[in-house]
């Protein structure tokens, strides 16, 4: 099974070693170069990271949420842009999860165990709020054109298929879903963001595209699901952060047992043995420990809304519960990997702030991911689901 084939299957747990091994040793080097790389996001696609979550013949996942974040952070603790680029992908591949058995999702399903992944392109910059579609579809013979741009297309550069969000001449919302080669396309690697250089989070260009009438659907109105996969998407970011907490205090403890020299007045000959550095450290190690836990926590509330969801239960307040435990733990999260990024920097004084050593990308890469969704609105929701049992906003942000 695609999802249980990153965790078994002869020779695999070595070639997942190699491929992350791989991954992190080149991550510094992406980084300072800004660049995206199709062969590391095929490489993660060839070992199955983007069906982790495959669904057996009676619709169980291959892993429960805890084992899938679990390994979403130590992707993103190899490189968290080229995780990133994945996490539009595990959305689409969720509301499969969730879907009536049908050809399009047996189709589906098909080219995901091939390995292939969907990308997103719904965001428009020009609109006044996000999430606010004005993108239309012009009737076209058989089908329809469209000529629109769109931005924060996170790792769309490196997909198979993308789906877009669109009106239809009586302005209701569209869902498109097409191959990333087709012809009016064009992928644009021009995310120009201080962290997450590698996502391809920039944009996508719509010039003349022809769909088919196949290829359009309705957005169906279906607010427990949406809730549901809003809540794992905000998910998916926390375990990016988390992966960036034990990134930065492996290359932290890496910078300082290779470091001969101390600081002019600092409490021992070699940095390793001073205090103060000691002390750093723990605090990172502290931060990654407190950060990749708090994800798993959120991840088993969560994975309990899903089995609810898929098996027809009651939901009663889990939907809520899921949201408002996801936002604790992302804010919290989110505050605490930054700061790491920051520590990082201490340990080395000046020679840790040269660009040799891209020890500045934990903080950039936390920095961008937690900028996404505002922090202090989250915790805002969060209060405010705590002393008015005030549900959190259905906006795609909780």
């Amino acid at each position: 099974m695609p999802g249980r084939a990153w965790l078994a299957g002869e020779g695999r747990e070595q070639s997942v070693r190699d491929a992350l091994a791989e991954l992190r040793s080149t991550s510094a080097d992406r980084d300072r170069r800004s660049t995206s790389d199709r062969e590391a996001v095929n490489r993660l696609k060839r070992l199955g990271f983007g069906a982790l979550r495959f669904p057996d013949t009676d619709g169980t996942p291959a892993l429960d949420l805890p084992e899938a974040m679990s390994v979403v952070m130590d992707v993103a603790a190899a490189d968290s842009s080229i995780a990133h680029a994945f996490r539009s992908h595990f959305g689409f591949l969720e509301g499969l999860l969730l879907t009536p058995a049908s050809e399009a999702r047996s189709t589906w399903l098909q080219r995901i165990a091939a390995g292939q992944t969907c990308g997103s392109a719904v965001t428009e910059r020009a609109t006044a709020r996000p999430m606010e579609i004005e993108s239309t579809l012009r009737p076209d013979g058989d089908g329809y054109t469209i000529d629109t741009e769109k931005y924060y297309t996170t790792g769309t550069l490196y997909a198979d298929w993308l789906f877009l969000m669109a009106r239809s001449e009586d302005r209701s919302l569209q869902l498109v879903t097409i191959p990333t080669l087709r012809e009016g396309v064009e992928l644009l690697d021009d995310f120009d963001g201080i962290g997450q250089r590698a996502s391809a989070s920039g944009g996508v260009r719509f010039t003349g595209v022809h769909i088919r009438k196949s290829e359009v659907e309705p957005l169906e109105d279906l607010p427990e699901v949406n809730r549901y996969r809003s809540s794992l998407q905000q998910l998916y970011l926390a375990a990016l952060l988390a992966g960036i907490a034990s990134a930065a205090l492996e290359d932290a403890r890496s910078f300082v047992l290779k470091r001969a020299r101390s600081a002019a007045h600092g409490h021992a000959d070699q940095p390793r043995n001073d205090l103060f550095v000691q002390q750093i450290i723990g605090r990172i190690a502290a931060r990654a420990t407190i950060a990749r836990a708090g994800v798993l926590s959120a991840a088993a509330k969560l994975d309990r809304t899903f089995e609810a969801l898929r098996r027809g239960d009651s939901l009663g307040d889990l939907l809520v519960e899921g949201a408002v435990e996801v936002a604790k733990i992302h804010s919290i999260v989110a505050e605490l990997v930054v700061t790491s990024g920051d520590l990082v920097l201490e340990t080395g004084g000046g020679s840790a702030v040269s660009r040799s050593t891209a020890l500045d990308r934990h903080w950039r890469n936390a920095r961008t991911i937690a900028a996404h969704s505002p922090m202090y609105y989250k915790s805002q929701v969060v209060g405010d689901a705590i002393l008015n049992d005030t549900p959190p906003p259905t906006n795609g942000y909780f």
